[in-house]
């Protein structure tokens, strides 16, 4: 297996986790126990980047990278649900989906986060381009919706857009240029937990949503290698891709 991203069913209490080296879906339960495998379009070329479930719990949407493309496929057997392309959407990377079913695509083709209607119809570009300054992106790693369909985007620092792409804050714990988030996601009370990568720290960080760092989960018990997409359950834990160690590993975090 070679996770490579994460979503979470809260409802059938289903973890999907994108293995992109078989090119399938891996479908576990909350305690990580296999359910089932099943194959779905938008894997081809074993190029599949990014996951997220949408706000009905009955559909997952999937970037693939080299076919350029969003692919929304039913949670129960991976069928085609629908499945579009931009001509803007040059290196798809990651995914997220708002509560009224905008897809969010982060793309490091064009430092940007496009963000769609369901039908593919592009509303917006949040994003100034590539850059370091407030408002550009280095190298995205992640997005996130956050509170009231706030857009959260992760590369070497954590930076809060509104829904319509407004700049709010920036998020960062270490200094700039002091390592890299890997994955990023909001709790429904706000909490933002993000995997980072330093050197030969490799940690979950959690914040309020106004940034301030709370705790940091360091994983000496369970050691991380280069951490990337998580997501959180219902019951305090959070559920993380573990690249370097080709697996998926758990962690109480409340």
């Amino acid at each position: 297996m070679q996770p490579v991203g994460v979503a979470i069913d809260r409802k059938k209490g289903e973890v999907f986790v994108l293995d992109t080296s078989n090119g399938r879906i891996k479908v576990l339960g909350l305690n990580l126990q296999f359910a089932r495998n099943f194959q779905a379009p938008g894997l081809e070329e074993r190029s599949g980047t990014g996951i997220a479930i949408t706000p009905s719990m009955e559909t997952l949407v999937l970037v693939n990278w080299r076919s350029k493309q969003v692919t929304e496929v039913t949670t129960s057997d991976g069928c085609l649900v629908n499945r579009f392309g931009h001509s803007q959407m040059l290196e798809p990377i990651a995914v997220a989906v708002n509560s009224i079913g905008d897809i969010l695509v982060a793309d490091n083709g064009v430092g940007a986060i496009l963000a769609f209607e369901s039908s593919g119809k592009l509303v917006c570009k949040i994003g100034k381009g590539k850059g370091s300054n407030t408002g550009y992106f280095g190298q995205i790693s992640s997005v996130a919706i956050g509170i009231n369909d706030d857009v959260i985007v992760a590369d070497s620092r954590i930076q809060v857009f509104s829904k319509e792409g407004e700049f709010l804050r920036e998020i960062n714990a270490e200094g700039k240029n002091k390592g890299r988030f890997g994955g990023v996601v909001v709790c429904d009370d706000g909490t933002i937990l993000a995997t980072r990568t330093d050197k030969a720290k490799n940690l979950i960080q959690v914040f309020d949503y106004n940034g301030k760092l709370l705790f940091t989960i360091d994983s000496y018990d369970a050691k991380l290698k280069r951490p990337s997409g998580l997501a959180v359950t219902c019951d305090g834990h959070v559920i993380v891709v573990d690249l370097g160690n080709d697996c998926i590993k758990k962690y109480r975090y409340k």
